[in-house]
């Protein structure tokens, strides 16, 4: 016996609900705040690792560093004055402790000269160490003022902003 069956189209369909999830996926942000001068890119945009995404108003930040950079220029200017002062001071102890021993000066005025000296050296370490904090300083705004632009950190499609 056989038997006769309708022909008809065979359809395979699968149904199914989710959501797609990048493979990879980094969220950037900031380690400056202020006002957004400029967004480089738009939801869907594909960028490259390095491209610019957005730039933070760095005037503050500048004028932060060009603040640093002048002080530390008065830093280095006084340190200039105090070393002359130091090596004036030197020549002075020295010429005082030579008259001593011709006694052509009293043990006092040795001892002043001497600890003229001292002070003055202690002035000279004194702006050794504002001169290494404030270079300390400028290189941490510096920092900061590269901070103010962002750029990818990988290449992919910007999803969000």
């Amino acid at each position: 016996m056989s038997m006769i069956l309708p022909c008809a189209d065979v359809e395979n369909a699968v149904t199914a609900l989710g959501a797609l999830q990048p493979r990879h996926y980094v969220d950037v942000g900031a380690q400056v705040s202020g006002q957004i001068r400029q967004i480089a890119v738009g939801v869907g945009d594909t960028v490259n690792k390095g491209d610019l995404l957005f730039e933070i108003d760095p005037d503050i930040q500048q004028a932060t560093v060009e603040a640093n950079r002048a002080t530390l220029d008065s830093l280095r200017a006084q340190l200039a004055e105090r070393e002359a002062e130091r090596d004036l001071a030197r020549q002075l102890a020295e010429r005082q402790q030579r008259m001593v021993a011709d006694e052509a000066t009293s043990l006092e005025a040795v001892q002043v000269a001497e600890a003229n000296l001292r002070v003055v050296e202690a002035r000279v370490k004194s702006l050794h160490a504002q001169i290494k904090g404030a270079q300390s300083t400028l290189q941490g705004n510096e920092a900061l003022l590269r901070y103010t632009r962002i750029y990818a950190p990988i290449a992919g499609t910007v999803v969000t902003l």
